[in-house]
């Protein structure tokens, strides 16, 4: 809906319609990939915790076992989301409803450009936290009792949504 020239609310829902199939065929396929992907990371490294865990005196070394099986699955997961993501992309630049084939081709961006999207998406994936972070941080030393303080926080609110918004289209 995006192409054409002007904005109108039922060719916006026409568009949505016309691509809920593909975009819920892929997010199935998303969904057993990342199932798989789960099953592959937790079950060697249950397998090594348990016999890691046989000879051990403290369990310091299972905790950083275990934290680090969980940073790659972590990653593993956003890669694989990313792929999803890039997916859809192609799926609505070719007006293709052939999922599979669209997973490919996402797979095959994302690998081609893998230094530009994947530390782009962690990027875009965790500024908004840090700029929720400064939020917060920001809003709890300011005093909403006077007018002056309602409004910073008002505009405050304001530049955090607007900011959401750029960091989504973006």
């Amino acid at each position: 809906t995006l192409k054409v020239n002007k904005f109108s609310t039922s060719d916006f829902f026409g568009g949505a319609a016309y691509n809920f199939f593909r975009f819920f065929g892929l997010s199935l396929l998303m969904i057993f990939v990342q199932i798989l992907f789960f099953l592959a990371v937790y079950i060697p490294l249950w397998k090594v915790l348990q016999s890691v865990s046989e000879n051990m005196t403290t369990e310091v070394t299972l905790y950083y076992i275990a934290i680090g099986g969980f940073v790659f699955h972590l990653l593993l997961f956003l890669l694989i989301s990313m792929i999803g993501d890039y997916a859809k992309l192609y799926l609505s630049l070719n007006d293709s409803f052939n999922v599979f084939k669209g997973l490919w081709n996402g797979v095959k961006y994302v690998f081609k450009n893998f230094g530009k999207t994947y530390f782009m998406y962690l990027f875009l994936l965790f500024l908004p936290g840090v700029i929720m972070y400064l939020y917060l941080y920001l809003e709890r030393d300011i005093k909403m009792a006077t007018g002056a303080g309602i409004l910073i926080v008002f505009a405050m609110q304001q530049a955090f949504m607007l900011l959401r918004v750029f960091l989504r289209t973006w």
